[in-house]
């Protein structure tokens, strides 16, 4: 949704509202802040801009520059996620987790292959309570409006140690990195 579609909902609702000292949110960066206001901790990312014609990121020499500077092109935004707060916030949810499927011919889960074995055995140590998680990722984009070109693509996140039956819920899903591209890519 635009600033401007934003802005005209808000007005509406608020308009339709009859407590009129309750004013709706009316930009982005309000209705995130109000979002985060229900979260137990804020969402923490920062934005990294791209050119992908010059392939390099690009440092903005000021809050406005949406160009390179160098070519010209429209800079393609990342939005790169806390992973560890996530991650913290996941777990201080009762989930079900992941217990070992004791027949070793039946393969129902990732958890249940030889490779997830060998990275247990590397990575975990429980006498020094050395903890190891493992993920599965997942992207797709969608064009967020044909009249702009728009398209987001989330990289997300599922915690393979979380059960199958609730991994890959909505509130389990990690978002490590949401890309914003002005064309939509399907090769991507």
């Amino acid at each position: 949704m635009t600033q401007s579609a934003i802005s005209l909902v808000s007005e509406f609702f608020s308009f339709l509202s009859k407590d009129h000292n309750n004013r709706i949110p009316n930009t982005h960066n309000k209705c995130r802040n109000n979002f985060d206001k229900f979260l137990e901790d804020s969402l923490e990312y920062e934005r990294q801009y791209y050119c992908s014609v010059c392939n390099q990121l690009i440092i903005l020499k000021t809050n406005a520059q949406r160009s390179c500077e160098l070519c010209n092109n429209r800079l393609q935004i990342f939005f790169n996620l806390n992973i560890e707060t996530q991650i913290r916030r996941l777990f201080k949810r009762d989930l079900i987790l992941n217990t070992p499927n004791n027949n070793d011919n039946i393969i129902s889960d990732v958890t249940d292959g030889i490779i997830y074995e060998d990275f247990l055995k590397d990575n975990f140590d429980p006498i020094n309570k050395k903890e190891c998680f493992s993920f599965t990722l997942s992207t797709d984009g969608i064009s967020v409006c044909s009249q702009s070109g728009l398209s987001i693509w989330p990289i997300m996140l599922g915690v393979n140690e979380v059960h199958s039956s609730q991994r890959l819920c909505l509130e389990n899903i990690i978002i490590a990195v949401n890309y914003n591209s002005h064309i939509f890519r399907s090769e991507i």
